[in-house]
């Protein structure tokens, strides 16, 4: 299903932590004006092997493919998709999260990052990155 980015800006999960997501989306700017559209995954939950539970997924501005069918979820994300994408918590403890970037310009072409986001002196921030793939 194809979801505007208004759309998306409705969810509850949106509207809880609005700062946050909009800190991320500010950052990452060449995905949120992808005419290609992009991925946003929401996960719940790190597992006993310290990965996280993809719940849900939302296609944003254009029908892009899904490595996880929705019939799927929620799913163990093993390894971070090489695709464009944002893996983003559905719900943020102790001011602070994780979360996947991943942007793919054409087969064999593009990166993506872990990051970790903290709130500090009253705004979210990026404080650290870390690239997880690049081809």
């Amino acid at each position: 299903m194809i979801t505007p980015i208004e759309k998306f800006k409705l969810l509850s999960t949106f509207k809880e932590n609005s700062a946050f997501f909009e800190a991320v989306f500010a950052k990452h700017q060449f995905l949120i004006k992808n005419e290609n559209g992009f991925l946003i995954y929401l996960y719940e939950n790190f597992t006993e092997t310290g990965r996280p539970v993809l719940k849900d997924v939302y296609a944003i501005n254009k029908n892009v493919s899904n490595p996880f069918e929705p019939n799927k979820l929620p799913a163990e994300m093993k390894r971070q998709p090489m695709i464009n994408a944002l893996i983003l918590p559905k719900t943020i403890s102790n001011n602070r999260c994780t979360i996947w970037a991943g942007h793919k310009v054409a087969p064999m072409m593009g990166h993506g990052t872990k990051e970790i986001w903290e709130f500090a002196r009253g705004k979210w921030q990026c404080t650290n990155s870390k690239m997880t793939w690049h081809s």
